[in-house]
């Protein structure tokens, strides 16, 4: 099994605790916004993720430092499951704990994720057309597209629907053509 499915099995039931006792609380919209903001606070800072994966610094001094950064940010549930994840020792899993919970939050809600891979950045046009056509594939009222670009495509994008890859880049085509060649 691969670390990432492994790490994906670990952060599953604690993003799905949380969702419990946020639905609970009624604050499930509050929490999700704040598990987003954090989840980009720790992908756009190398220091602070540096810090809290370091297992020479004592967690209450993690948990001092979150609170810091968040507590005027977030509510007291989520300030409270963050402190949680440090005092279990999976603060090296937070940034997956916070994907599988945006992930199953947005499922409850009725909202498609869509991963997008392009070689290019799209236009305001283009986007608008994407997210059209994904809502119509997926009969989806909600679609939530995260793009990311790598120039290696070629040319096309893919789009990840859950478990279904949609393969539209040159670089793809290129592939499935060798793969052809070489039976």
């Amino acid at each position: 099994m691969s670390d990432k499915k492994i790490s994906s099995k670990i952060a599953q039931p604690y993003a799905e605790a949380l969702i419990e006792l946020a639905i609970a609380k009624k604050e499930l919209e509050e929490v999700t916004q704040d598990i987003k903001n954090i989840n980009t606070t720790i992908s756009e800072n190398n220091d602070l993720v540096t810090v809290l994966k370091n297992p020479l610094i004592a967690n209450v001094k993690k948990k001092q430092i979150v609170e810091s950064i968040f507590k005027d940010t977030v509510n007291k549930t989520t300030l409270d499951f963050i402190k949680l994840i440090i005092d279990r020792n999976r603060v090296i899993l937070l940034s997956k704990i916070c994907e599988e919970f945006i992930k199953i939050s947005y499922r409850k809600a009725g909202i498609t994720i869509a991963n997008v891979v392009t070689s290019i950045p799209f236009t305001e046009k283009q986007y608008n057309l994407l997210i059209s056509k994904i809502k119509a594939l997926t009969n989806s009222q909600q679609v939530e597209i995260k793009v990311e670009v790598d120039e290696d495509l070629i040319g096309g994008f893919t789009i990840q629907l859950g478990s279904r890859v949609i393969d539209s880049s040159l670089k793809g085509q290129l592939q499935q053509m060798a793969t052809y060649l070489n039976r």
